[in-house]
């Protein structure tokens, strides 16, 4: 592996990278996006943006985090009073007009959002996957509440997913591997492949007795594991959450130790 120093060299690196990842050949079926249910077009998102609209998509900011390229925190936009928000409010306003944005709007990160839009396609015509009960009033782990009757809805879970990450779960093997066998046909319809590699199953029995079954993938064999870290958690083939809270305890000990001497010591 070569190491590059020189930034000209990094960026050159870089620029083959993403060339390469978000220009591979694929072929799109457009029957399937098609069959996509679409959204009734709001008009009133091309109309110029208003001094509230703008507020308001400020007072979202959160605070203690990066700044972007230009270096102003979102506390600084957040109180920079009527004559920042003024000025801000016209720079857009003449890009709206006029169609064209400053260089630094277009320098941008580029990040992979997985799509739902897929997962649809694929479990279309299947009935696997897993119920979970929740009450209108969102109380879903009050368990006392679920002895009601009224006001609860049951709803099939097939997929969870959080920013890129996603999840296919079942309670049987066989529906597993029914949900498993749908997504690569869905996945290559949205010109899309699957990672095996990085495709693991995680298998969680009513006892240890009960044996573990294969889930295949195009005539590959997942990668089977006892446990696996999703959004900072880590879930068990035992359902268990002992270990999991001995992480946490453990990363809290390590936060606390390095705040020490510049917090916790520090009584100037």
């Amino acid at each position: 592996m070569e190491t590059f120093s020189d930034s000209k060299r990094v960026v050159a690196r870089w620029s083959e990278h993403f060339h390469k990842l978000l220009n591979v050949p694929s072929d799109i079926n457009h029957e399937a996006l098609d069959n996509i249910p679409q959204r009734i077009t709001k008009t009133s998102l091309d109309e110029i943006p208003t001094m509230d609209e703008m507020a308001r998509a400020i007072a979202c900011l959160k605070d203690g985090k990066a700044p972007g390229g230009g270096g102003i925190p979102a506390e600084v936009w957040k109180h920079g009073g009527d004559n920042l928000f003024s000025r801000l409010h016209q720079l857009i306003t003449n890009a709206w007009e006029v169609g064209a944005v400053p260089q630094a709007w277009n320098d941008a990160s580029i990040v992979t959002i997985y799509k739902k839009a897929m997962h649809d396609e694929a479990f279309r015509d299947l009935g696997g996957g897993v119920y979970i009960q929740s009450r209108q009033n969102a109380e879903l782990f009050n368990v006392a509440h679920f002895r009601a009757k009224i006001k609860t809805t049951r709803i099939l879970m097939r997929e969870l997913l959080f920013a890129d990450d996603g999840a296919l779960v079942a309670h049987a093997a066989e529906e597993m591997q029914k949900i498993v066998d749908a997504f690569p046909d869905a996945s290559e319809k949205s010109g899309l492949k699957i990672n095996i590699k990085k495709t693991e199953v995680l298998y969680q029995p009513k006892s240890t007795r009960t044996r573990e079954e294969d889930i295949m993938v195009d005539g590959n064999k997942l990668n089977s594991v006892l446990e696996f870290t999703s959004i900072g958690s880590t879930i068990s083939s035992n359902g268990c959450i002992d270990d999991e809270i001995q992480r946490r305890m453990a990363k809290a000990n390590a936060s606390f130790g390095r705040l020490r001497q510049r917090l916790w010591n520090n009584h100037q």
